[in-house]
């Protein structure tokens, strides 16, 4: 049996033959250091670096439609603008 940590986290126990997998790992985060270590003996232990691979999400683009103008009363107009996206999210926010 070994133990084995990712960037210093909490140790956890693994048996060797059995894959060791780790999910749920932001890219975002960087690079991952896996310390291995025997239980029986903290001598015999070997560390991997994993280098976090490119973003494979693909990239958000924000589309405007054409801009409309309406004249309203005492000197004040209203603007619509049409937005959609590529890959974003359910909101956006406008600022002025």
């Amino acid at each position: 049996m070994f133990t084995y940590s990712v960037n210093g986290n909490t140790p956890v126990q693994g048996t060797y033959g059995a894959p060791v997998i780790l999910t749920d790992l932001m890219i975002a985060n960087g690079d991952l250091t896996i310390e291995i270590i025997d239980c029986g003996d903290a001598t015999c232990n070997n560390t991997l670096v994993i280098q976090a691979p490119a973003p494979c999400s693909p990239e958000c683009s924000i589309q405007l439609g054409a801009v409309d103008t309406e004249c309203l009363e005492n000197g004040m107009f209203r603007i619509t603008i049409p937005v959609s996206a590529t890959n974003g999210s359910l909101a956006w926010q406008a600022r002025d």
